[in-house]
């Protein structure tokens, strides 16, 4: 009886899936139309590209499930070589208005040209990594992007101002559910995913992915702030 009730579980997941994939390819193909339509000086035009890129990410969480459901389909279809800068500079447009309603200002120091060859859900990476920048960060504080390049490849350097991530959870901070105990106590928005999916992406395209929590500057309501750092250091790929 058990067997049979997952059986229709999961035929009615990949159901579900095959309607969101249809759907949101019929989002993408009219708003990437309705871009081409719109002046670029037209007021709207802004929020038109923020869904645009909103409906790109949300085919990338699809196929970040087909990776997790079936790993040898996904992995049979070709990489893509992306330009890595575009990828984080798009998440920041992406985040724009969420960023503006937290008095959030995100800042790009540097730059790059460096690609990457990589699988549609390589675009969630930049987003997940901002998207927890914006969530945690303290009101009004700037949120940086820092591109390094060098000949062995580019660093990409997050910085932003946020709960103090004490020595005790480094080790865990990419765990599956988990959150920081001061995490927890400045948001009760997130559910310990975040990180845990970008380590995994990154893991998968062999890039580096590193925190660092700085010591306290300040409290708020209890909860201690300090600078927050991720680091991605990609490879160049010969």
């Amino acid at each position: 009886m058990v067997e049979k009730a997952t059986s229709i579980q999961d035929e009615m997941l990949r159901l579900l899936l095959h309607d969101v994939r249809s759907l949101n390819h019929i989002v993408l193909a009219n708003v990437e139309q309705a871009q081409k339509n719109l002046p670029r000086e037209s007021p709207v035009s802004g929020f038109v590209a923020a869904a645009f890129h909103s409906a790109e990410l949300l085919a990338a969480r699809l196929a970040l499930v087909d990776l997790e459901l079936n790993p040898s389909v996904f992995l049979s279809g070709n990489a893509r070589t992306v330009r890595i800068y575009e990828k984080f500079d798009k998440a920041t447009k992406i985040l724009k208005r969420k960023a503006k309603e937290r008095g959030l200002r995100m800042t790009f120091e540097g730059g790059s040209q460096l690609t990457i060859d990589c699988y549609p859900h390589f675009d969630l990476l930049p987003f997940l990594l901002l998207e927890n920048a914006t969530k945690y960060s303290l009101k009004s504080y700037p949120i940086s992007l820092t591109f390094v390049e060098n000949v062995s490849g580019l660093e990409v350097v997050i910085e932003s101002f946020g709960p103090h991530l004490p020595d005790s959870e480094f080790e865990r901070v990419f765990e599956k559910g988990y959150r920081g105990a001061n995490a927890v106590k400045a948001s009760s928005d997130g559910q310990g995913m975040g990180l845990f999916l970008a380590k995994s992406i990154a893991d998968f395209h062999e890039v580096h992915l590193s925190v660092r929590s700085a010591a306290p500057k300040t409290e708020v309501s209890g909860v201690p702030y300090s600078d927050f750092c991720v680091r991605c250091t990609f490879t160049r790929q010969p």
